[in-house]
């Protein structure tokens, strides 16, 4: 029999995991306030569990407690979502850096697996299934760097990946076409050991893809 608190403790992860992506990916509409009733039982959560993983989230900056309770989803201005751009260069050419540093050979298989996925999901004219997988490569750069403190560090920042939905679908898919090149000559570097390279090229990619980005979740501002 599962403790009542194990219980909580699985289900606030379960709400914390599945919100998560959500925020990242500006699923929910910027502003709004998110009622722990109605997201229970979205979630199939207590409110309890769903309160704790509020409380994650707001730690992380994806949501914002109400000055008389609750917790909304957060607007951003320019200048956030620039600052958010500077965050995550950081992190990622600092995951690379290392590698440089290193010299070592790494496998890279995971990093093919993914861009595979990105190639099915732009197949499938499915952004935001590609969106997710764009932001497992980007996680995965990071965890072969193999610095757990960078690790976490990255994957409890908010660094937004921003996905415009109101493009049109050749458009988008143009867009796909474009980020999932962009990964295949990252890989391509890392495979050869090339790693200053390929962290020169990850930080043109992370400024290429800033614009649409911060565009998508201006748009969603509104």
């Amino acid at each position: 029999m599962v403790a009542m608190s194990d219980e909580r403790s699985i289900q606030r992860q379960d709400a914390y995991a599945r919100l998560r992506p959500m925020l990242l990916h500006g699923q929910i509409a910027a502003g709004l306030r998110l009622g722990e009733m109605e997201w229970a039982a979205k979630l199939g959560v207590h409110r309890s569990a769903l309160r704790e993983a509020f409380g994650l989230l707001a730690h992380e900056g994806l949501l914002v407690a109400g000055e008389r309770g609750g917790h909304f989803v957060p607007r951003f201005e320019k200048a956030d979502l620039d600052e958010i751009l500077e965050l995550r260069a950081a992190l990622e050419v600092a995951a690379m850096r290392r590698l440089s540093r290193s010299r070592c050979s790494i496998n890279i298989d995971s990093l093919h697996a993914i861009s595979q996925a990105m190639r099915e999901m732009m197949k499938l004219k499915m952004p935001l299934g590609f969106a997710e997988a764009d932001r497992r490569f980007h996680e995965q750069i990071i965890t072969l760097a193999g610095n757990q403190r960078l690790t976490h560090a990255y994957l409890h920042a908010p660094t937004f990946i921003g996905v415009r939905l109101d493009l049109m679908p050749d458009v988008m898919q143009e867009l796909m076409k474009i980020t999932l090149g962009e990964h295949e000559a990252i890989c391509e570097h890392l495979e050869a050991g090339q790693f200053d390279t390929a962290a020169e090229l990850l930080e043109q990619h992370l400024f290429n893809a800033h614009s649409v980005g911060s565009a998508s979740l201006m748009h969603m501002n509104d």
